[in-house]
């Protein structure tokens, strides 16, 4: 919930150029090391009901730890240009907006497993590549090409914790 919110943060506030206000999204990260960290520690000295989750397990909390990772480094970026106007393009905001949401739907898959939803996650990503790799044929800002090259990592590792979360589930 704390990425989340970070992830929600981040966006609301890259929207309005709020690039200040950045600066406190990122501490958010640390919140998120110390959930992360405690999770780690507890799988580490309880385990699990049965051993084969353990790894899966880890490695999605491990990933969570790196996505919150990906936002503040975006965050700091950004926070360097506050002050400065410029536009933003509308259709990497979309695909901020997109990754956003792929976070969520994970977060609601993680909970209750849904075949309908890994496949939607499937169909985001392809859709954020194909979205994103036509901008990068247009000319954009420094900013747009530096918001579009951390929302695809963070787009990537969110769709890589399907395959742990499937070993979880099925």
């Amino acid at each position: 919930l704390l990425l989340i919110n970070m992830a929600n943060e981040s966006f609301q506030n890259i929207k309005k150029q709020d690039f200040d206000h950045l600066k406190s999204v990122a501490f958010l990260e640390e919140s998120n090391n110390r959930f992360t960290t405690s999770c780690r520690r507890l799988l580490n000295k309880k385990g699990t009901k049965d051993y084969k989750y353990l790894g899966p397990l880890y490695y999605i909390i491990e990933e969570m730890e790196n996505l919150a990772d990906q936002y503040k480094y975006l965050c700091n970026a950004l926070h360097k240009f506050k002050g400065k106007k410029f536009k933003i393009n509308e259709d990497v905001l979309d695909i901020y907006q997109r990754t956003n949401n792929m976070l969520n739907m994970f977060y609601e898959l993680f909970y209750k497993f849904d075949e309908k939803k890994v496949a939607e996650l499937g169909n985001e990503r392809k859709l954020i590549v194909e979205k994103g790799l036509g901008l990068f044929e247009k000319k954009l800002n420094s900013v747009d090409y530096l918001i579009l090259h951390y929302q695809f990592t963070i787009m990537q590792k969110i769709f890589c914790l399907v395959g742990p979360y499937l070993v979880l589930t099925l």
